[in-house]
């Protein structure tokens, strides 16, 4: 549980802040109008539905753990890349659409997997110590998301006093840095939960 919280409030760290520098990372760093950005967080939420039931195909034929390193991996080279919006040889339109379609699929499996393995992990306790803790599994990470929420928008804050405008722009790129080191270490940390071995008691273990 240790390495899914610290995980999962890595995630959340970085989630929130690149929700929180959408709007700069397309009116700032592209260019673009404002009005864009409605369009393409409705985009974001549609591609994410549609990939859930990729995400519980997956999930049954390599496990969740390998899906949900992946994601925080492919989510650390997606912050990688808003260092450098509006400086890459493609049309600033394309650039704003190829990072939403991208960070979509990641987000599909990251909405989806992480409550399951929580609910593994409640479970495998609660056969293991004759106690039902799930409420308390689950108030843990919600603990862990909401203060993760909370200091990405104050990093997010911090790096706009090193520039948030057009032409002045290193605190908003700056975010992408940030959220680059925490989806990899997200990546990093989470390599170590033993999902073989939990599934492998929980199957030997009596109800």
């Amino acid at each position: 549980f240790r390495y899914y919280v610290v995980a999962d409030f890595s995630y959340f760290m970085a989630l929130t802040i690149i929700n929180t520098g959408l709007l700069y990372y397309i009116t700032v760093l592209l260019g673009l109008e404002e009005a864009l950005v409605s369009a393409l967080l409705a985009l974001m939420v549609l591609l994410s539905f549609v990939f859930y039931p990729l995400v519980n195909l997956l999930a049954r034929r390599v496990g969740k753990k390998i899906l949900i390193v992946v994601a925080f991996f492919w989510m650390s080279a997606i912050f990688f890349v808003v260092f450098f919006l509006g400086r890459l040889p493609l049309p600033d339109i394309v650039q704003a659409y190829g990072v939403i379609i991208f960070y979509a699929v990641p987000l599909a499996f990251l909405g989806v997997l992480p409550n399951a393995v929580l609910g593994d992990i409640a479970e495998h306790d609660a056969r293991a110590t004759g106690q039902a803790q799930e409420g308390m599994f689950f108030a843990a990470r919600t603990l862990m998301q909401k203060l993760g929420q909370t200091l990405g928008i104050v990093v997010f804050a911090a790096l706009t006093t090193f520039g948030r405008n057009p032409g002045d722009d290193l605190g908003i790129r700056l975010s992408g840095v940030a959220g680059f080191v925490l989806c990899l270490l997200a990546g990093i940390v989470f390599i170590r939960y033993g999902e073989q071995k939990l599934l492998a008691e929980l199957q030997t273990e009596e109800p």
